[in-house]
């Protein structure tokens, strides 16, 4: 009831279709379209709309319902059958499970546990739902998936048959699933809060609801089609393109006043029309600046390829030339003195360079990277072009050869070198080329069309012989003759200012004229369109109410006020319930963690598991072990807050965990089952064998046991015999039991299959009486996989009761059925027990253990020992 009054008094500063909304919603959570239609209508009014008469009921406490009720189904799992090319599980597969209690899944490692794991995240709720179900990889089966999964809902049985691609069952969201993937994000990430308290639905239906009239809206909005008429921008100075441009304000009265075009004012257009329509002076401005602004761009390009030509430029290319030669020049008296006796010739040349420079690269990359030196004592001794052993003669001539290449000559000469290389580049690049400002120019200037086509002669003679020049050993070059064509256009550009300078003292004295002439044209064509624009206000008022409806549809306030309630109600009592489990399984890390808000957003609000105190994250400060137990007791709360009765699937749930979580996890697991359905699967032994034998104690009685195997590559092929090394004494007895009938069908011809099965007994029969040793004589006082010892007078009953007889049953048998573990000597052929001695020693066995079990009984009913 808390979370109705928080609403309603919520809602006494919200719209009054959100209060009228909300009394509905609490007579009947399922509004009807009259229902809406009727709150549309309130809104309306709230916001404007004129003649609704219609008036909202404001929603009070009367209205809270006197018996609240919120139904959580609760489907339970009974089997899993025929899954079909999903990874490699056997597809004839049937696993069966109890309803209410604990069901034990075992398998090793490939025998199809996990497949099923993934299977049942994919079709059950889990917080790691993105989930892609493989096919058999080893078939390459494009076979589509399928699986089919019986379920009990609400007392029905439900078959439910899954295709790839299609969604699951509702029903199964009630089943939650857990595996590691699923303990990393409960620890690590923010995850919506899925336990909705009792009234809260009513906040997620108003967020529907609201969400519902706001698509009304839009579509009413979106039948309002008519748009304003257009005024052309050559209208934007005039006193009516002011009005106009925000007409939305005026009453329809003052535009019918506004919008008359009488006779009067169209003789006065006619007039103007007559004195206006010689020529347009703005026009030919518009046209004259354009213009100038082409020829300009056109004459600052070729004032810049006629300075590539000038005294100037030609002057510097003669200067680098003579840079060049003097280098050059001074790198052949270099290369001159670089005598020596060399078998080739064309030493120094720059082919012979090129062959330097690659040798050099070859040798500082590949040869020996951890130099940076060529040559160094490295390359020195072996050439890196033949890959031959140097002589001395050949070491001085690459000592010889490097002292050239180091020379400031060589470098200098190289560098002139790329300059003359970089101006031929740039010379070449000159490209002229006729445009439509040529043709334009051509029409205007008389001379320009063979001035242009000179140009162009001309500059391509320059490129020639400057390039030329730059690649022989000619010494002078004459200064090219170019025609300045820029100045040709410059000259006409000064004409067009003066022609635009005109223009402007014509347009100055008609200003007023055409001003007026204008406001006529836009009172004309407003008028004309009065209709039109009396269509659009009618409209655009209409249009604005609905938007300001719209406004008042925002979620928002809804979705703080769950977050709210969220965090006060359900968030809190689900920390509670967090840290009731996290102090069962971890008192410790229970002190310092919290689930808190994180954050709301369009009505989900999402939740964080983090330390109370520090702002460290989880990860970076528990152990993985650790985190698994915060991770486990976040998702106990989910599946048992406010009493919920979830069933619960854990897969392999104590991976990194030790002895004192792995006893802890299965004391809570077992207690979860007393009164839900558990399914746990897992591939370790010693945790299996602790769920038994937890379940036995508390429940006193066996769970469900379900084991998986591979075969032939073949996975999740179930069978109900769980592995012998879990077994209990009695379980192993009645293995054997099974074992000795087995052999029973097999023939007798078959020898070699019966002694296989017959050792398998013998080694059966020991394993039997090394658990006789641990769970009979010292009753579980000392276990191999427990850490404690159980010092206590019932377990100790036994130890006190054994007798020598005892011993020496137990120890004759151990030796008999030792034998096989051991090899005799050549001489000694160690007799085996046969089946008939199997029989028998069993069925001594058997009697052996009744009656010490009824001397631990005498003797603790003698000495009133009670546990």
């Amino acid at each position: 009831m808390a979370v109705y009054n928080e609403i309603i008094s919520w809602s006494q500063s919200r719209p009054m279709f959100i209060r009228d909304a909300i009394r509905r919603l609490l007579a009947n959570i399922t509004l009807t379209e009259a229902d809406i239609s009727e709150l549309i209508l309130i809104l309306k009014k709230e916001i404007g709309f004129p003649a609704i008469t219609i008036s909202g009921i404001p929603v009070t406490d009367t209205h809270i319902p006197t018996s609240p009720t919120q139904i959580n189904p609760v489907a339970k799992l009974i089997s899993i059958k025929k899954p079909i090319n999903i990874c490699a599980l056997y597809n004839d597969a049937e696993l069966n499970f109890d309803t209410n209690g604990l069901t034990l899944i075992y398998g090793n490692n490939g025998s199809g546990k996990s497949s099923y794991s993934k299977l049942l995240k994919k079709l059950c709720w889990s917080r790691d739902n993105n989930i892609q179900l493989k096919k058999n990889v080893n078939t390459q089966d494009t076979t589509n998936q399928s699986v089919t999964l019986t379920f009990e809902d609400q007392g029905a049985v439900v078959p439910f048959d899954w295709k790839e691609n299609n969604a699951t069952h509702s029903a199964l969201n009630s089943i939650f699933v857990f595996d590691s993937n699923c303990a990393s994000i409960y620890v690590n990430d923010e995850n919506p809060s899925e336990y909705k308290p009792i009234g809260i639905d009513i906040l997620d239906k108003l967020i529907e609801l609201c969400k519902n009239i706001d698509n009304q809206i839009n579509a009413e909005i979106n039948l309002l089609t008519a748009s304003k008429p257009s005024l052309d921008q050559k209208y934007a100075q005039t006193d009516l393109f002011q009005w106009y441009s925000s007409i939305e304000t005026i009453t329809p009265l003052d535009i019918n006043t506004k919008l008359v075009f009488p006779e009067s004012i169209i003789s006065r257009k006619k007039e103007l029309s007559t004195l206006l329509n010689s020529t347009n002076p703005i026009e030919i401005k518009q046209m004259l600046s354009q213009k100038r602004s082409r020829y300009i761009t056109f004459a600052e390009k070729l004032t810049a390829i006629e300075y590539r030509f000038s005294e100037e430029s030609i002057c510097k290319i003669i200067e680098l030339k003579r840079d060049y030669d003097a280098k050059s020049n001074a790198y052949e008296i270099a290369k001159g003195k670089l005598s020596g006796n060399d078998p080739l010739k064309g030493v120094g040349s720059q082919t012979w360079r090129q062959l330097w420079n690659a040798a050099k690269l070859f040798a500082i990359t590949e040869v020996h990277p951890q130099s940076h030196n060529y040559p160094d004592y490295i390359s020195s001794d072996i050439c890196e072009l033949c890959q031959q052993p140097l002589s001395d003669d050949a070491k001085r001539r690459l000592e010889r050869f490097d002292l050239f290449i180091q020379d400031q000559t060589s470098k200098d000469f190289s560098a002139v070198n790329e300059r003359i290389s970089i101006e031929i580049n740039r010379i070449d690049e000159i490209v002229i080329e006729r445009t439509d400002t040529c043709d334009e120019l051509g029409a205007e200037i008389s001379s320009f069309d063979n001035d242009f086509k000179t140009f162009i002669e001309q500059i391509t003679a320059a490129k020639q012989i400057i390039i030329d020049f730059l690649k022989s050993n000619i010494k002078e070059i004459p200064l090219p003759k170019i025609i300045e064509l820029s100045s040709t256009i410059k000259s006409r550009i000064l004409k067009i200012d003066s022609e635009i300078i005109q223009k402007e003292e014509l347009i100055k004295n008609r200003t007023s004229f055409e001003r007026e002439f204008l406001d006529i044209e836009v009172l004309e064509i407003l008028t004309r369109n009065k209709n039109g624009i009396l269509q659009y206000i009618t409209e655009y008022k209409s249009k604005n109410l609905l938007i300001q409806c719209k406004s008042k549809t925002v979620t928002t306030s809804i979705s703080k006020k769950i977050g709210d309630i969220l965090e006060s109600e359900a968030i809190q009592i689900q920390h509670n319930e967090f840290i009731s489990h996290l102090t069962s399984l971890s008192g410790n890390i229970s002190s310092k963690v919290q689930i808190k808000k994180s954050r709301t957003s369009s009505g989900v609000t999402y939740q964080k598991c983090g330390f109370i105190s520090i702002g460290d994250s989880l990860n970076s400060v528990l152990s993985e072990g650790e985190q698994k137990v915060v991770a486990l007791a976040n998702f106990l709360s989910e599946c048992t807050i406010d009493g919920a009765k979830n069933s619960i699937i854990f897969d392999d749930p104590v991976n990194s965990l030790d002895q004192d979580f792995r006893e802890a996890i299965a004391k809570k697991i077992v207690e979860l089952s007393s009164d839900r359905q558990v399914i746990v699967l897992t591939h370790d032994l010693y945790f299996l064998r602790l769920l038994m034998d937890t379940n036995k104690q508390v429940k006193l009685s066996d769970c469900d046991i379900i084991g998986l195997s591979q075969i032939n590559g073949i996975s999740g092929i179930p069978s109900d015999e769980i592995p012998y090394l879990v077994k209990n004494v009695q379980q192993r007895i009645d293995t054997i039991d099974k074992g000795l009938k087995d052999v029973q069908t097999i023939s007798i011809e078959d020898i070699r299959r019966r002694e296989s099965e017959i050792e398998s007994l013998r080694q059966r029969m020991r394993k039997l009486l090394e658990r006789t040793i641990e769970d009979i004589i010292v009753n579980k006082t000392i276990e191999r996989f427990s850490k404690n010892i159980n010092l206590k007078a019932g377990n100790l009953s036994n130890v006190v009761v054994t007798e020598k007889n005892d011993v020496d049953f137990l120890l004759g048998l151990f030796g008999k059925y030792s034998i096989s573990e051991h090899d005799g000597g050549i001489e000694t052929i160690p007799l085996m027990p046969n089946e008939n001695d199997i029989k028998l020693d069993l069925a001594d066995y058997k009697i052996w253990k009744d009656n010490f079990k009824e001397k631990v009984r005498e003797y603790k009913v003698t000495h009133n020992i009670q546990k």
